[in-house]
């Protein structure tokens, strides 16, 4: 059972979210949240961590960044994906150093927050094989409705690094750090997340939340994919 807590303090949006999720997934277990207590009583209320926490900055009880350090505190090893409409640079430099696993902006379309979800649970629920295949149904499920903004034109909507026919085979193209590099070559060795994160001196959430942005860049969705695609680096 794959639980997700959808946080957003507009009910519209709220409801739109969940039923675009349910729609590709019906065995996902949602709640919804619409202020920062909200969002901490549902932590206190749920039995099982929350595989994903889809968080809206403007809620009422939200600080900024200070409110979401604290629920990445209070969530534990729950990944959390702020979904905002908000574009300071400030906030969203300081957004970058909280933990979370990444920023989507509400202006983006349906296909890119679908890619995300599935990207996180093949990174962290993939040791589940019942979670990992909740996101592997093959039900015909359309995925062409624009989720946030109908307008949006799609082409320039998703990011170069989820884009096929830019995708770099390149490690330096690819603007990889040192630290994806080396968990890259990691990868190459047929370690898993454990040894790695050993093997590094970081947290296992760490290595997971590095995997992401190292798969994201690499426009793959698995360690396979990764490996097979950067086979000629390490040479």
């Amino acid at each position: 059972m794959i639980k997700i807590l959808v946080a957003d303090d507009h009910e519209l949006m709220r409801e739109a979210i969940i039923q675009l999720l349910q729609s590709h997934w019906s065995s996902l277990v949602i709640d919804s949240a619409g202020s920062y207590d909200e969002v901490l009583e549902q932590f206190n209320r749920t039995q099982q961590p929350y595989d994903l926490i889809l968080l809206d900055l403007h809620m009422p009880g939200m600080r900024g960044a200070e409110s979401v350090r604290a629920l990445m505190c209070a969530a534990g090893q729950s990944p959390i994906i702020v979904f905002t409409g908000i574009e300071a640079p400030d906030l969203l430099h300081r957004l970058q150093h909280t933990g979370i696993l990444k920023i989507l902006k509400k202006t983006c379309h349906s296909n890119e927050l679908l890619q995300e979800i599935r990207l996180v649970s093949t990174l962290f629920n993939s040791n589940n094989e019942s979670k990992h295949a909740c996101f592997n149904e093959t039900a015909d499920r359309s995925t062409d409705h624009a989720c946030f903004n109908e307008t949006a034109d799609r082409s320039t909507d998703l990011p170069i690094a989820l884009n096929e026919s830019t995708a770099s085979n390149d490690y330096e193209d690819a603007l990889l750090t040192q630290r994806q590099l080396d968990i890259l070559r990691l990868l190459h060795q047929g370690k898993p997340n454990k040894i790695i994160a050993r093997e590094l001196n970081v947290a296992l959430g760490t290595v997971k939340n590095h995997l992401y942005l190292l798969f994201t860049k690499l426009n793959v969705s698995s360690r396979a994919q990764a490996i097979t695609k950067t086979r000629e680096w390490f040479l």
